[in-house]
């Protein structure tokens, strides 16, 4: 005979559960989800547009390294952004379209958080 279970009790859901490293598990956690109403605004955040950073790094005839060392950073880095594998702060940004001398807008996009 197997046993029946049961629900957990609301003090269990309440706390989040401290595991193994010290972490909690935010999955435990109920009631924290961030709910929109229809017709509400969406934050949008802005992310690199990799796609055109290449464009107009190439169009001044410039190699990913030597940019990435104009602006302090990995070739490497530079490459994962360039190819949307990885995001950017508004510094490197910054010091991207400072260096390729076009505005910021020319070399990102702004996407709502309900395209993540």
């Amino acid at each position: 005979m197997h046993p029946v279970p049961r629900s957990p009790s609301p003090s269990a859901l309440s706390a989040p559960k401290v595991t193994h490293a010290g972490r909690r598990n935010t999955e435990a956690i109920r009631g924290n989800t961030l709910r929109l109403r229809p017709g509400a605004h969406t934050l949008g955040v802005v992310t690199p547009n990799g796609a055109a950073i290449r464009a107009f790094r190439k169009l001044r005839g410039m190699s990913l390294r030597r940019l990435a060392q104009l602006i302090d950073r990995d070739p490497g880095y530079l490459s994962h952004v360039e190819r949307d594998l990885q995001g950017a702060g508004d510094e490197t940004l910054k010091r991207i379209a400072k260096k390729l001398d076009v505005s910021l807008d020319a070399i990102t996009r702004e996407k709502t958080r309900d395209q993540d």
